[in-house]
């Protein structure tokens, strides 16, 4: 799922879904950032990797075109895609203004420390995807586990959906003149008020 919303930014960025020679820094390298990471090396991209854990870093340093970098020094590595998959709240007024990347994009729960976050990165002409978008892919995973045989095909069908309900965001967020995370909570708040007003009929 994370791997389709950056293909979505990508596009929206430079014109292009491919991630051929992207450099992409993630922090935090667990099981869903190395599992991100085989299928961005299978892209062409280049990664850049930390984690507080020297046995992650062990594991990110036999990877190819993977280099590490100390925890602090993430934030100021310049990369193509910034990719938080570890705790929330790192990207706050203290840790944006030292980012060197054009895109955002991670599996990390709640990135944003505030709201007001996501209308710095705008001023910085950063695109951030969403999390609760780009991270989706985990709970399409869980329904396809529930009360039933797994079917991993189905499963990645659905995530692969991701690219698309991003683009639809970020095409909503520029034709509104809204951040991304304003035009998402908009677009959720909407399918939901619509959901509530059909069970009220």
């Amino acid at each position: 799922g994370v791997f389709q919303a950056m293909r979505a930014c990508a596009e929206t960025v430079w014109g292009t879904d491919s991630l051929q020679g992207r450099r992409i820094a993630i922090q935090g390298f667990g099981n869903v950032a190395s599992s991100l990471a085989a299928y961005l090396l299978d892209a062409g991209a280049e990664l850049i990797v930390t984690d507080i854990h020297q046995a992650a870093l062990r594991q990110a340093k036999q990877l190819p075109r993977t280099t590490t970098v100390a925890v602090e020094t993430i934030y100021d590595t310049a990369c193509d895609i910034f990719a938080p998959c570890a705790l929330g709240g790192v990207l706050n007024h203290d840790t944006i203004p030292r980012l060197r990347c054009s895109v955002i994009c991670g599996a990390a729960n709640n990135q944003l420390a505030e709201a007001g976050d996501a209308d710095l990165l705008t001023s910085r002409s950063i695109l951030y995807a969403p999390d609760y978008i780009a991270n989706a892919g985990g709970v399409t995973n869980v329904f396809y586990e529930l009360e039933r045989p797994y079917n991993r095909d189905a499963a990645l069908a659905k995530t692969a959906r991701i690219y698309n309900t991003m683009k639809t965001v970020l095409d909503f967020s520029s034709t509104l003149g809204l951040s991304t995370a304003a035009a998402a909570d908009k677009m959720a708040e909407d399918r939901l008020g619509k959901v509530k007003a059909a069970r009220n009929r």
